[in-house]
Parts: structure tokens; sequence; C-alpha cells
């Protein structure tokens, strides 16, 4: 079962995947955001921070049969990057 759509991130890390940060360009609407959650295949999790998403595959990236196209759809553009990228270029004082 999904998080649901206000958590800040994904319930407890799990074997697999590495959690993937999504950056949206706006905060998405209640409608999009449940929508969204329907999506999630089982044994992936996806959470919503205010214009940021966490999904964590239950496998590798490329494993998931979450479609990222129809996400896009709902969500708008959106660029993943693994949290400990974002940690990173956060540390460095870039801005993104």
């Amino acid at each position: 079962m999904p998080a649901t759509s206000r958590s800040p991130r994904p319930s407890s890390p799990r074997r697999g995947g590495k959690l993937q940060v999504g950056l949206l360009l706006e905060e998405p609407a209640e409608q999009a955001r449940q929508a969204a959650l329907a999506l999630v295949p089982d044994a992936d999790r996806l959470a919503f921070g205010e214009r940021e998403l966490y999904w964590l595959p239950g496998g590798g990236f490329l494993e998931s049969a979450l479609d990222l196209k129809a996400l896009a759809g709902l969500l708008g553009p959106t660029t993943f990057r693994t949290k400990g990228t974002v940690e990173q270029i956060a540390s460095n004082g870039l801005s993104i």
C-alpha cells in the first residue's frame, strides 16, 4: 500500500532500490496527488513533500513498473535523483 500523499517520505526503507527524489515545478493539487498514488505498484512506495516527490522503488529504478510518463502527465515535468545526490548538491550550496 502506498504511503499517504502528505507523508514527508515513504515509510521505512525496504529491500531493493534507492530512495529517489523527484523535483516538481509546483505543488500538485490533491486530485493529482491521489491519481499519482493510484499508479504506484505494490512493490514501490511514493510520498509527497511540498514540491518534491519521494519514490522508493521495490527494486532498481529501471525495474519498477511505475509509469513515469503517466506520472509526468499528472504532475508535470520532473527529474529524479537519488536522495544522496540531492543531499550532495545541497551540501555544496548549489541550487536545484
